[in-house]
């Protein structure tokens, strides 16, 4: 719309106006002798004022020192973790799982456990302690059917530390290929304060015979 108003304004502008029928008698020219022409010229006279530069003021900012505002304290205890005296432990929604893959990286030690678990059968655990944790234990069991929840095996998975009040996403992890029906279930969480006797992190898988 704005090209077909600027060339209708600008055909306006060009187009002729309307020519008169009658002619007009000629009128003689003025003429104008030389010595009113000169006159004229030598009263017109040109004055140029001469406008001085603008100073330029270079003013100097100095940022204030800010003191940085301390992060608030997290809520405590979590919400929505099931509480087993001072441990507290959940199992993390999949769009959870995500915010915290996010938060983590691809270059994390969860993030490769994540990709482990796209062709393995995996469960997912949130825990957190009122104390420090030396190590985390978390023992499990593998499932076929969760109606029947056939015993497959036992799962044993051992992962770092945490400080007290700390939240830890765990992935645990067994050697069983991805097959539909197949679950991790009847998960505890351990925190250790003593040194730790098996690797950290691992996930130790004893099938049922």
């Amino acid at each position: 719309m704005k090209r077909l108003i600027a060339l209708a304004l600008l055909i306006s502008f060009i187009t002729p106006g309307p020519v008169s029928a009658a002619t007009k008698k000629a009128t003689p020219k003025p003429t104008t002798s030389k010595s009113t022409a000169a006159k004229s010229t030598a009263t017109k006279s040109t004055t140029k004022t001469k406008i001085a530069p603008k100073k330029i003021v270079h003013r100097i900012y100095r940022r204030r020192n800010v003191k940085p505002l301390p992060s608030p304290s997290p809520k405590w205890p979590p919400a929505n973790f099931i509480s087993g005296g001072s441990v507290y432990g959940k199992v993390p929604s999949a769009k959870e799982l995500q915010g915290v893959l996010a938060g983590a990286g691809t270059k994390s030690n969860l993030y490769k456990d994540s990709q482990t678990c796209v062709t393995h059968v995996c469960g997912a655990l949130q825990v957190a302690s009122t104390s420090a944790c030396n190590y985390w234990e978390i023992d499990s069991a593998l499932y076929r059917d969760p109606v029947t929840k056939s015993l497959l095996g036992t799962l044993h998975t051992y992962a770092a530390g945490t400080s007290a009040k700390q939240i830890t996403t765990i992935y645990l992890i067994t050697p069983v290929a991805l097959q539909d029906g197949y679950f991790v279930g009847s998960i505890k969480a351990n925190c250790w304060t003593q040194a730790p006797t098996e690797t950290i992190p691992s996930n130790n898988y004893v099938a049922n015979n």
